[in-house]
């Protein structure tokens, strides 16, 4: 069976995933020649306290958004400055000017996961060193050594579907949400008085899709129909690239108008992947990817009775209670990322990770800890992938993944020797940029 959205391919003999990951099955009965699936509990409840409260909710960029109650205020996931992704991804909208001033008059932030267009070190190297995080409670803490190794000590986890109050304030209670997807991602959802929030910035099948219905707002990623995948796959074809391209947008619409439909929000607020490939090197990408705006949801809005929030029209929503009281522009300058920016940085990682180290690759690898039956082929390149300056070889199917470097290299003839039979490891070839794996 496949996924039709993500080609993700199961063999429904064993239950394993092309990658060999296989989950733990949905507890069900069969009944009258009928599947039953065990009910789930839905996620935890916030009790509602008959309050009027006023709340603010700021876009400042991508996946960064701040909320100021009436006594306190918070962020999340803060990217303001510089690139994410290894200069992949640069901001799309210019920010406000005093971002890093409102940010640090925050009483905590939440970080969802350890993306670096979520978790990023440049934006957060302006943030005051007592400032308070919450963090997820993953299982390899994910986030929080991240945290440590920028300087920052006073970090808390977030249990999933725990109930905190992070406030004085008695009216505000908060929860967070873990993907079911296997990654490290989440989710929020909180209620201050009788408005609640739930986002799921832009983790996948939050709380199996457990969620509360007649939130006010609903806030989720905008999607995007391509970043490097698919337009980086050389095994794809340029037609089956569009197609892939064109599906994925259609499969998010559709995703989103179920959302919408059993969530029943008042608002929904699309935002985050405010994202672009503005490097001269990566032009291609950005000529060719595709992603929705806020506008895409007019439709899904109207039809549900939902008001859309477009924060490109107005980053600013002011609400008392659960009615939208007002909506503003930042009355401040604005910064646009320039071209002088990008070189600079670009510049700059290249000076400093020039050097392939060996040993670090070795470390790495010999000590990630991942089996499978899989030979993976990575070359270090010039910008435009074509100067190959070192190739190595990682075999993960013994008892520890062994590491090669090769002196020789050719992967056409590696492909078409390869043996299908099934019994020979699977063979993934990525070339990347000199400096980025370094």
């Amino acid at each position: 069976a496949k996924c039709p959205e993500h080609d993700w391919k199961i063999f429904l003999q064993t239950g394993m995933y092309q990658n060999n990951l296989k989950k733990s099955p949905i507890a069900y009965s069969i009944k009258d020649n009928k599947i039953i699936f065990t009910q789930i509990d839905p996620i935890p409840h916030l009790d509602v306290r008959e309050k009027e409260k006023k709340i603010t909710i700021e876009y400042i960029n991508h996946a960064f958004l701040i909320f100021k109650c009436e006594s306190f205020s918070f962020a999340i996931d803060p990217w303001a400055i510089g690139s994410s992704l290894s200069t992949g991804w640069w901001p799309a909208r210019p920010r406000r000017s005093d971002w890093a001033n409102i940010l640090n008059k925050c009483d905590f932030i939440y970080i969802s996961h350890n993306h670096n267009d979520h978790l990023h070190q440049l934006t957060l190297s302006k943030v005051r060193r007592d400032m308070k995080f919450y963090v997820p409670k993953f299982k390899t803490n994910s986030v929080k050594r991240i945290l440590l190794k920028f300087g920052f000590e006073n970090i808390e986890y977030l249990e999933f579907e725990k109930v905190y109050s992070l406030s004085s304030d008695g009216d505000f209670k908060i929860t967070c949400l873990k993907s079911d997807d296997h990654r490290e991602d989440s989710g929020l959802y909180f209620r201050y008085g009788v408005f609640d929030f739930l986002t799921t910035i832009d983790a996948n099948f939050i709380d199996f899709e457990r969620f509360p219905q007649k939130v006010t707002v609903l806030a989720a990623a905008i999607a995007m129909g391509s970043g490097e995948f698919p337009l980086c796959f050389d095994a794809i074809g340029d037609e089956e690239k569009e197609a892939i391209m064109k599906n994925n947008l259609n499969a998010e619409l559709g995703l989103t108008n179920k959302r919408i439909a059993t969530i029943q929000p008042k608002y929904y607020l699309p935002f985050g992947s405010f994202a672009e490939a503005k490097a001269g090197r990566d032009q291609f990408i950005k000529q060719k990817m595709t992603r929705h705006t806020p506008q895409s949801y007019e439709d899904i809005c109207n039809k549900n009775g939902v008001h859309l929030c477009s924060v490109i029209d107005n980053p600013i929503y002011n609400f008392v209670g659960t009615k939208l009281a007002g909506t503003a522009f930042p009355p401040t300058d604005f910064i646009e990322v320039t071209d002088e920016d990008i070189s600079n940085e670009i510049s700059y990682v290249k000076e400093k990770y020039f050097k392939i180290n060996d040993d670090l690759i070795l470390d790495y690898f010999e000590n990630s800890r991942f089996v499978d039956q899989l030979s993976l082929y990575i070359s270090w390149t010039s910008d435009n992938f074509i100067t190959i300056y070192k190739t190595a070889c990682i075999d993960f199917s013994g008892s520890k993944p062994k590491v090669d470097f090769l002196t020789k290299f050719n992967w056409e003839k590696l492909k078409s020797e390869y043996d299908l039979d099934g019994s020979s490891n699977r063979y993934l070839y990525l070339k990347v940029r000199r400096e980025i794996l370094n």
